[in-house]
C-alpha cells in the first residue's frame, strides 16, 4: 500500500504536467474574416454561361477578388467596388454552386453562396403562317405587341383597295386578324395617322404612338398629352414596367411618365434618332434601367434621370436592343452584337443581312428579324437562320417562349408570319 501510494503521488504530478503541457500547444493562426464585405448576386443563366455580380464594399489597392465554382478558384482579379462577370463553357442543365472571396495577405473575406442551374438548348423547330393585309397601296406594319398564346396588336398603315380609309392598326385572336382605325387627336379632332409603335402591360392597358400617344384602357382609346416634353418629332418605340412609360423618338427625344402619370423630359445628350428601347429592372440594385438605340451608341437611362453612353460599335448601325436582365445586351442592326463581357462583340447569326429588330423570351430563345424575309432563332447554344417571305422585310418582332410574330411589308402589303415551335 505504501508503495502504491508513492506511485500516485509520482503519477499524478506528471499527468498534470502532460495536461497543462497540452493546453498551452499552439494552434496554427486562423486568417481574420472581414464580414459583410463581398456579396455575390446571380444575375442571369444560359445554356452554357452563367452571369453574376459581385461588389465589394470599400476595396483597397492591395486586395484580390476570386470567384469560386464548386469550391475551385475559377477568376482571380483586382479587386473592385462593382464587377459583373460572365462565367463560360459550363455544360447544360448543370447545377454549379458560387462563392465570392476578397484577400489580402492577413485578412479574408466570404461573400454569400450562390447555386445557378444551367438551361437545355430551345428546338430550332418552327411552323410559319404568314398573312399580308392591305391592297398593295403602300401598307406595312412597324410593330407587333404579344400579350399572350392568343391575343396580339400589329400597327402600321393599312389600306385597302377602293377604300380610302386609313387603317392603321389589326388585332390577332388566336386565329384571325381584324384591321382597325385608332385615332389620334389634335385640338380635339381625331386623326388617322399611321402608329409607329406599340406596347401592352396588359390585355385592357395598351400604349400606341407615332404622331402622338393614345392609350386603351380596356373601354376606350384615350388621347394622352405629352406636348410639354415632347417636340415635334414621331414616337419611335414604347417601353414600360410597373406603371412606369419611357417613350423615345427622333432627335433623341427620351420621356419619361412615373406611377403617378407625370411627364418629364430626358436630355440624351444626343440628336441621333433613337429607334428601340428595352428596359429591366436591376438584379442588384432592384433599379429600373432603359437601353436606348440611337446610330451607333447604346444609350442607358439610370434611376429615371440619369444617361450613360454603354458602348460604341464604330461606324455600325444599331437599331434594336434586347436584354433579359441587363447582362448580356444584344443588339441589331448592321450585325447582331452581344456585350457580356464588356466590349462588344459581332455575333455570327448565319446570314449577313441587316436585322432590323431583335426580341427574346430567355436567354435560350432570341429571334433577330430583318430584310429579306430574315428570322434568325438563337436557342442558347447556336444560331439558325430561317428565310420566308424573302420579297420582304421584318421591322420588328415580338417573342414569347413557343411563340414568334414578325411583322414588316411585302409588295407594299402588311407582312406578318407567325411562328410556332413543333
Amino acid at each position: 500500500m505504501k508503495n502504491l501510494r508513492a506511485f500516485v503521488l509520482c503519477f499524478f504530478p506528471i499527468v498534470l504536467g502532460l495536461l497543462a503541457a497540452e493546453g498551452c500547444k499552439k494552434e496554427p493562426p486562423v486568417k481574420p474574416e472581414i464580414s459583410e464585405r463581398v456579396k455575390l448576386t446571380l444575375i442571369d443563366v444560359a445554356v452554357k454561361e452563367a452571369y453574376l455580380h459581385i461588389t465589394v464594399s470599400s476595396p483597397a489597392a492591395n486586395e484580390t477578388l476570386s470567384l469560386q465554382r464548386n469550391g475551385t478558384t475559377v477568376m482571380t482579379f483586382a479587386a473592385v467596388a462593382d464587377t459583373s462577370i460572365a462565367d463560360t463553357a459550363l455544360a447544360q442543365t448543370t447545377t454549379y454552386v458560387y462563392t465570392a472571396t476578397v484577400q489580402t495577405n492577413t485578412l479574408t473575406g466570404k461573400s454569400n453562396t450562390i447555386t445557378a442551374q444551367t438551361l437545355a438548348p430551345t428546338s430550332h423547330g418552327f411552323t410559319w403562317e404568314t398573312v399580308l393585309l392591305g391592297d398593295g397601296n403602300g401598307s406595312a406594319l412597324y410593330d407587333v405587341a404579344l400579350i399572350n398564346d392568343t391575343l396580339a396588336y400589329a400597327v402600321g398603315e393599312i389600306y385597302l383597295s377602293g377604300d380610302p380609309t386609313r387603317y392603321n392598326a389589326a388585332i390577332w385572336n388566336g386565329d384571325s386578324w381584324t384591321i382597325q382605325r385608332i385615332p389620334y387627336h389634335y385640338q380635339g379632332q381625331p386623326f388617322y395617322n399611321p402608329i409607329q409603335t406599340v406596347f401592352a402591360f396588359s390585355h385592357d392597358d395598351i400604349w400606341f404612338a407615332g404622331n402622338g400617344l393614345v392609350h386603351w384602357n380596356g373601354q376606350q382609346y384615350i388621347p394622352v398629352d405629352v406636348s410639354s416634353v415632347w417636340g415635334p418629332y414621331p414616337i419611335n418605340r414604347i417601353w414600360g414596367d410597373a406603371g412606369e412609360i419611357w417613350i423615345v423618338g427622333e432627335g433623341g427625344s427620351i420621356a419619361h411618365r412615373n406611377v403617378s402619370g407625370t411627364w418629364r423630359r430626358l436630355e440624351s445628350g444626343t440628336t441621333t434618332s433613337i429607334l428601340d428601347a428595352w428596359g429591366v429592372t436591376n438584379a442588384v440594385t432592384s433599379a429600373t434601367e432603359v437601353y436606348c438605340a440611337a446610330g451607333n451608341r447604346l444609350l442607358k437611362v439610370r434611376n429615371g434621370t440619369r444617361i450613360d453612353s454603354v458602348w460604341w460599335v464604330g461606324s455600325r448601325t444599331l437599331d434594336g436592343i434586347w436584354t433579359h436582365q441587363g447582362f448580356p445586351l444584344f443588339t441589331s442592326g448592321d450585325g447582331v452584337f452581344e456585350n457580356s463581357s464588356g466590349e462588344c462583340r459581332e455575333v455570327n447569326i448565319g446570314a449577313s443581312i441587316y436585322t432590323n429588330a431583335i426580341r427574346g423570351s430567355s436567354l435560350n430563345n432570341i429571334i433577330a428579324v430583318g430584310d429579306f424575309g430574315l428570322l434568325a432563332h438563337f436557342n442558347g447554344a447556336t444560331w439558325n437562320p430561317f428565310f420566308r417571305n424573302t420579297g420582304g422585310d421584318y421591322y420588328n418582332v415580338a417573342a414569347r417562349e413557343n411563340l414568334f410574330i414578325a411583322v414588316g411589308g411585302m409588295n407594299a402589303r402588311g407582312l406578318i408570319i407567325i411562328g410556332r415551335r413543333n
